[in-house]
């Protein structure tokens, strides 16, 4: 789900602020979490002219995707833990999710399929 905000921040500040594939890389790896780290940390191996648009690619194939990231909102919508009386603003922090969950369908144009 912060797969386009990610690569928009990127691309802002790491790819218009470096020269080589090299640099790229190591700030791939540094600023990835979790899985897409260690699937950059695997293309780290390898040179980096050749490593980092490969690991560039898998990230977009595995985030990057719209029916991945829908499956992500669909999917924390279904998790979506119990409200509760004594909880008073779980109702809001519920209705400020599906608020954007309504604005990324729209700009995935995937309304009808969430």
């Amino acid at each position: 789900m912060e797969y386009n905000k990610f690569i928009r921040q990127f691309r802002t500040r790491i790819l218009a602020n470096t020269k080589n594939e090299n640099e790229r890389m190591n700030y791939l790896e540094q600023y990835t979490i979790c899985e897409a780290n260690i699937i950059d940390s695997g293309y780290g191996h390898v040179e980096a002219e050749k490593g980092y648009p490969a690991g560039m690619k898998e990230l977009q194939v595995r985030y990057g995707d719209i029916e991945c990231i829908a499956h992500a909102y669909v999917k924390k919508v279904l998790d979506w833990s119990d409200m509760k009386a004594y909880n008073p603003k779980a109702p809001d922090d519920f209705s400020i999710f599906l608020v954007d969950c309504g604005m990324q369908c729209t700009i995935l144009e995937y309304q009808e399929n969430i």
